[in-house]
């Protein structure tokens, strides 16, 4: 292979590393953005390792979910443009509990995100429908509710608001309803702060809680669902913390 041939691989190969990237946020666990990956993006971090097979369908993995909850899993996240400055995105992920990282948590199961985004100037509203089975919850992550209810499902709607102070700074805003379906449903709300370096660094940290307000105070340990005691609480809260890189 001669120099030249060098050359241009050298040269596509610093373009695309130095190419602009858009600013692509996630979101919340489970309140989701409508936003994938370009064709060919990757990004890498605490909270995704994904790649955009196509500008609208997207794959990868949660490092957060494997080492933080021992959880294998897969993500496929598929977005189309609904109207202008509006996006639909479906987003599917199976989860299964691997005990080689760890025995804290015992599950399998499955979750899809439905997700409707409108795009204002420096604002943005995300409204996501979350269904979620599950197959073995023996100990459950703390997204799965105490339901007193006999089924092995959840149902969240929740709203995710994005405040663009300016192009790398963003504050987010989450509210919602988990469990829908539960005889007792919980409020979830969370924030958090996110900036972006360079179009190649992003950071974000924040949190999210969920809280069942009504139903006894001390319940029976017959009237649990969930035989797990760290779900007997009437709140939970889940961390937002990100450190991506995208290239």
């Amino acid at each position: 292979m001669d120099f030249k041939i060098y050359f241009l691989i050298f040269f596509l190969f610093t373009s695309v590393l130095h190419a602009e990237q858009k600013s692509i946020l996630f979101g919340h666990n489970l309140a989701t953005t409508a936003q994938t990956l370009d064709k060919n993006q990757i990004t890498a971090g605490t909270y995704v390792l994904a790649y955009g097979i196509t500008d609208d369908l997207m794959i990868g993995i949660s490092p957060w979910m494997l080492a933080g909850y021992n959880l294998e899993n897969i993500v496929l996240k598929l977005k189309y443009n609904l109207f202008e400055y509006q996006k639909i995105s479906h987003q599917l992920t199976y989860f299964k509990s691997n005990p080689m990282f760890g025995e804290k948590y015992q599950q399998i199961s499955m979750s899809y995100w439905l997700t409707h985004a409108i795009e204002f100037d420096r604002y943005t509203l995300n409204t996501t429908f979350n269904y979620m089975y599950f197959w073995n919850e023996n100990r459950p992550f703390s997204l799965r509710r105490e339901p007193f209810y006999n089924q092995a499902q959840q149902f969240t709607l929740t709203t995710l608001h994005q405040f663009y102070f300016t192009d790398e700074t963003i504050l987010q805003f989450e509210l919602g309803i988990l469990g829908l379906n539960y005889k007792y449903p919980n409020l979830s709300a969370g924030a958090s702060w996110m900036h972006i370096f360079s179009n190649a660094w992003s950071t974000q940290i924040g949190a999210s809680f969920s809280k069942r307000f009504t139903g006894p105070a001390y319940p029976d340990y017959d009237d649990f669902y969930i035989k797990n005691y760290e779900n007997y609480s009437d709140n939970s809260i889940h961390p937002e913390i990100q450190i991506q890189y995208w290239f």
